[in-house]
């Protein structure tokens, strides 16, 4: 199976971003919440990664049309966390 590696890759990076918006909705206070973005931009930049490296190896394989997809979808993810890395500034945080 072409790609294993990085489908595998994408699926666990896929399970760290709903386990850290997860915790971030179970948050009851501001100061958690504001980690809770933390974590939730650092789950979304691992995805973000995933999905490029599987892009990548898609494009290897033949199947640009897909890869194409999935860089499109990275770039969606990059804009939304310079959107939260905004809203954290705003707020105080700083998330790198």
């Amino acid at each position: 199976m072409a790609c294993y590696k990085e489908k595998v890759t994408l699926g666990i990076a896929l399970a760290g971003v709903v386990t850290a918006v997860g915790g971030t909705a179970l948050t009851s206070t501001t100061p958690a919440a504001l980690l809770g973005l933390v974590a939730s931009a650092a789950a979304g930049a691992g995805l973000a990664l995933a999905l490029i490296n599987l892009a990548e190896c898609l494009e290897q394989n033949g199947q640009p049309e897909m890869a194409r997809t999935l860089r499109e979808q990275a770039q969606q993810i990059d804009e939304e966390l310079d959107r939260l890395r905004r809203f954290a500034a705003d707020h105080g945080v700083v998330i790198p």
